[in-house]
């Protein structure tokens, strides 16, 4: 089959998982939102962002090692076993540390007075964790369908689950965290069903290997968490209770209004996030072809159109979609009105969502080139932006100032990680046409929000919906024009 043909089909049976479980996802924040308080929907946010800290340290860049190194079908049952039992082993001592010294982690994060939530989540880790090497498996063996079936089956089971204890037995915020580690539970035995590694195979000096090469991943992961995860970590900790816009909040209430809207900004990650499922194991699997680099330019065009059609449509349309009533029928709409002072943050963390994938596709580089190190170098340079812009903005600009310091944190490492690229693994990129895309799609988002909103509201989302058409049909027109030449 064609390689960009397959990409295609591959990427759109995980994106067809992505995109329902970022849907569902996504309307789970309205089940949660319209039945919990403002504070505890910042509980959720604040707790559900301190994990993925322990996901990147536990998973150890083991991942990306194993496409890495599994170089042909004997071989990548080996590292898979290796890889698996090491992800295993950090995982239960994890879970057990967690358990040992639970009363100085619970003080730490501030839930002494509710240790449940925390204990929960441990457990949530610890299977997430252990299911990651079998699922990595799965993509790598291009059984895309067994993928995206067990993803949907997490997904919902989840929706359910959720709709049971929240919505029919009206019970708390605890059955949530009840509910994700029941289905993570489930998720984890399907993916070893017919999957588990053998035992046998593990060696001391595989494991070496394959840590050796995850180190760099998992630094670049862990600065990668807290660029994309601090701010929600941050917020309750550094806005003490005041007024912001007229509204009195604590710092809670202020991370529950930013983290309701931050999920409207997660759905550039929809493209991304299916896109990076079917094309990492592709691209390792290329790079030694004269083409390559071509095939990952053309590959990574036209993600970027596609990645720049979602920021302007979610931008122009946040709005509608949040105050969406069914046309009345709905009692509440679908997110309540004193989550929409945070509508302001959308674009930026679109825009960051934007820049984000782009550094993530424009990273292949140094993983093919076995220059891991500079993952860590620029992850930890966006890390280190994102700390000090977090520590000095949301004291005083609250949830504003978090979106203000992740979009300049991922438009830094994209353009950097750009430049760094061109010199030690020159791929022909097309940026300039891209950048032109995206500043007349920027001037026609600014020419509609700063010009027309004196337009009823149906004339107004009109307009909007022509703009997105019009833009869409001159880059189509244009490529068909001029197209790309290598």
């Amino acid at each position: 089959m064609n390689v960009y043909r397959k990409l295609l089909s591959q990427t759109a049976i995980y994106g067809l998982s992505s995109i329902i479980g970022r849907i569902i996802n996504w309307a789970l924040t309205p089940l949660y939102v319209n039945h919990f308080s403002v504070e505890e929907y910042g509980i959720f946010s604040d707790l559900y962002a301190l994990t993925f800290f322990p996901l990147i340290i536990i998973t150890f860049g083991l991942e990306t090692a194993f496409f890495r190194f599994a170089s042909s079908k004997e071989e990548a049952e080996v590292i898979y076993a290796n890889a698996f039992y090491t992800v295993l082993g950090l995982a239960f001592t994890f879970l057990l540390l967690g358990l040992l010294f639970q009363k100085p982690l619970l003080a730490l994060l501030g839930y002494s007075q509710a240790p449940h939530y925390v204990l929960l989540m441990l457990g949530v880790i610890f299977w997430d964790t252990t299911a990651a090497l079998p699922l990595a498996k799965l993509r790598y063996e291009n059984k895309a369908l067994r993928f995206a079936t067990i993803a949907l089956l997490n997904i919902f089971l989840t929706l359910a689950l959720n709709i049971l204890f929240v919505v029919v037995l009206k019970l708390d915020l605890t059955y949530v965290f009840i509910a994700n580690l029941l289905a993570s539970g489930v998720r984890l035995a399907i993916s070893l069903w017919n999957n588990a590694p053998s035992f046998a195979a593990v060696r001391a000096n595989k494991i070496k290997q394959l840590m050796s090469y995850g180190f760099f991943i998992m630094l670049a992961g862990l600065a990668g968490a807290i660029n994309e995860t601090l701010d929600r970590a941050l917020i309750p900790r550094l806005w003490a209770e005041g007024f912001y816009h007229g509204v009195r909040l604590n710092g809670l209430e202020m991370n529950g209004i930013y983290g309701a809207n931050y999920k409207l900004g997660m759905f550039i990650t929809l493209v991304t996030q299916a896109f990076r499922y079917a094309a990492e194991p592709l691209f390792f699997k290329k790079a030694n072809q004269m083409d390559a680099p071509i095939i990952f330019a053309k590959i990574f065009h036209y993600y970027a159109i596609a990645a720049q059609v979602m920021v302007l449509v979610i931008s122009l349309f946040a709005y509608e979609i949040v105050s969406f009533d069914a046309w009345g029928l709905m009692k509440s709409t679908l997110i309540p009105s004193d989550y929409w002072m945070g509508l302001e943050a959308v674009p930026f963390i679109l825009l960051a969502n934007f820049f984000l994938g782009i550094y993530l596709n424009l990273s292949i580089w140094f993983k093919l080139s076995n220059q891991v190190h500079f993952g860590f170098i620029l992850a930890g340079s966006g890390a280190l932006i994102t700390i000090v812009f977090n520590i000095i903005t949301i004291p005083y600009w609250g949830y504003m100032g978090a979106a203000y310091a992740t979009s300049i944190c991922y438009g830094f490492m994209a353009v950097a990680c750009y430049i760094l690229g061109q010199k030690y693994y020159p791929i022909p990129y097309r940026i300039l046409r891209l950048v032109g895309y995206g500043v007349f799609g920027f001037v026609l988002y600014l020419i509609i929000i700063t010009h027309l909103e004196t337009l009823n509201a149906p004339g107004f989302a009109f307009l909007k919906l022509f703009a997105i058409i019009f833009w869409i049909l001159v880059i189509f027109i244009y490529e068909k024009i001029r197209p790309l030449k290598w």
